[in-house]
């Protein structure tokens, strides 16, 4: 149980409160008569919800903005006392204390819930401590006190995650559990085929027109096959489709060779084209020319085979460039043709053939490819249709019992409050993932609120939940009797119940009797507020100035 809280900054009339001690059962903060808000009231629930490993006192902005982050000491006593501190700076980690609170050592979040989950004795599969302390301290500002949907851990959350939380805390979650997990593998496996990149998701009518057009391409490669060449049938498409490539870099490259050459003889024919005019040569051009002028035309020719001579070099050095790349192509040829002569397939199948023949098997195995995952992403969905049958069966036979035990208990509890003819609160589960709660014939507030408060002690009393925490916001709309019989009832339970609330002098005398007795902490306005101050009142002084 938890035994005590401390903190400095727990303040009334201007002194440290020093140590809030608890009791085994139910634990009052009381409010005054008048029903004063702004107090800290939720605030000390929160801090005793910081102490069962929450961490919302630490996130609430008012409180660190107003105080500034701070240092909540408390200790639990179970086989014997075990002492612990927080900061609000830090709420990931929890501090283990000695009994001076001088830290030892420290721990993360996670293994103290895990600590308390075993200090608790809770041997519950599946379900963390937090999550079942959380639904059950509803605390203002916290979003799990709608009297409506009183499993909800939050607002937004999935009516089949709250009510499996409640089968596991009733320990009833086991014969789904298996179940559960089959369902969602299934349900992954069925999003991990959607979700691949190159998979082409199809619908019947395109499956349907695949199988009629898979048997118009197997026809045509039938005919290839049948009046071509048989010796495609031992060629797999992408082997064929790689052979017409090579095919037609063969040809390329042939191609390519034979317009070196012809480079290579132009330019091997002008280097050796080097001969000067003769004499004679001269005198026939006069013959036909007379007026030439002869010493300008031989000067003219000394200059042409001068050039020749100057370009030898270059001449030279191009043609062993053209042998060179010539050379590389012929290996390259060389290469092509030795590949050609291991696939052992006769030279004379064309490469449209080839090309015709890849391009047809391809297309079947697409569509084949498109087919197979249809038909795998049918047999999940209807995989998926008998498992999801099973967990539902399973689910709705569990719930069936835990709705018998709680609604029975809830029955007992709302007759004490107003007697065996009032008609109780019902949980009534429709399918796992809706419910519905409350009084058929009273949807009033105060009833929903009185509903919330019979179902949270029922489950205090029928499971592990190890405590629960009520805030002055569940019992404003509570009628003056029946809260002091819920007081009552808080009051019969062994394990620990915090609860705020205010204006207890209107309550019956036995009520006022177990508030006294059972009041922890009593806070007020001017200076007696929690920390010390009205936060409201300060503002306001403040606008004053």
């Amino acid at each position: 149980m938890l035994y005590e809280i401390i903190c400095d900054e727990f303040i009334s009339h201007g002194k440290k409160r020093g140590r809030i001690v608890f009791n085994s059962g139910l634990n009052i903060v009381q409010g005054h008569n008048t029903g004063t808000n702004s107090i800290g009231k939720s605030s000390f629930l929160l801090a005793v919800d910081f102490a069962f490993g929450g961490e919302d006192y630490a996130k609430d902005n008012r409180i660190i903005n107003h105080i500034g982050h701070h240092i909540i000491k408390f200790c639990f006593i179970f086989d014997k006392p075990y002492f612990f501190s927080r900061s609000t700076e830090n709420k990931n980690v929890v501090n283990i204390c000695n009994e001076n609170y001088t830290i030892l050592e420290e721990k993360s979040i996670a293994e103290y819930s895990s600590f308390l989950l075993n200090c608790y004795n809770i041997n519950l599969d599946n379900i963390s401590f937090r999550n079942i302390v959380s639904r059950y301290f509803r605390i203002y500002g916290r979003d799990n006190a709608n009297e409506k949907s009183p499993l909800a851990l939050f607002r937004a959350e999935a009516q089949e995650e709250s009510l499996s939380a409640l089968l596991k805390l009733y320990n009833l979650y086991k014969p789904i559990c298996p179940l559960y997990a089959d369902l969602q593998k299934l349900k992954k496996k069925k999003e991990a085929i959607t979700k691949q990149q190159y998979v082409k998701i199809i619908k019947k009518k395109t499956y349907k027109e695949n199988i009629r057009r898979l048997e118009e391409l197997k026809l045509q490669l039938d005919y290839l096959t049948n009046y071509g060449r048989d010796e495609l049938l031992a060629v797999d498409p992408e082997k064929a489709e790689k052979i017409a490539e090579k095919k037609s870099c063969l040809d390329n490259l042939n191609r390519q060779k034979k317009r070196l050459w012809y480079q290579y003889y132009n330019i091997k024919n002008a280097r050796e084209y080097r001969r000067p005019a003769t004499t004679q040569e001269f005198e026939e051009l006069l013959k036909y020319f007379p007026n030439s002028n002869l010493p300008h035309i031989k000067e003219v020719e000394s200059f042409h085979s001068s050039l020749i001579e100057i370009l030898e070099e270059e001449f030279a050095s191009e043609m062993s460039s053209i042998l060179a790349h010539i050379n590389e192509i012929s290996i390259s040829i060389d290469n092509v043709e030795t590949f050609m002569n291991e696939i052992n397939l006769p030279q004379k199948i064309s490469e449209h053939t080839l090309k015709t023949y890849a391009s047809i098997s391809k297309q079947i195995d697409a569509i084949q490819e498109e087919n197979i995952i249809y038909t795998k992403k049918k047999n999940l969905e209807n995989n998926i249709k008998i498992s999801n049958q099973n967990y539902i069966n399973v689910f709705m036979k569990q719930i069936a019992m835990l709705q018998n035990i709680v609604n029975e208990k809830m029955a007992e509890l709302n007759a004490y409050i107003y007697g065996p003819e009032n008609i109780p609160p019902i949980l009534n589960v429709l399918k796992p993932n809706s419910y519905e709660f409350g009084t058929i014939t009273d949807g009033g507030t105060g009833t929903n609120c009185k509903n919330l408060i019979l179902l949270d002690l029922s489950t205090l009393m029928l499971t592990m939940l190890p405590a629960l925490a009520h805030d002055t916001v569940i019992f404003k709309h509570i009628g003056q009797i029946p809260m002091g019989k819920i007081i009552e009832l808080y009051s019969r339970n062994d394990k620990q119940i915090f609860i705020a609330i205010d204006e207890t002098t209107k309550y019956p005398v036995e009520a006022q009797k177990i508030v006294t007795e059972r009041t922890v902490i009593q806070l007020s306005e001017n200076g007696n507020e929690l920390y010390g101050e009205s936060w409201v009142k300060k503002a306001i002084k403040g606008n004053e100035v």
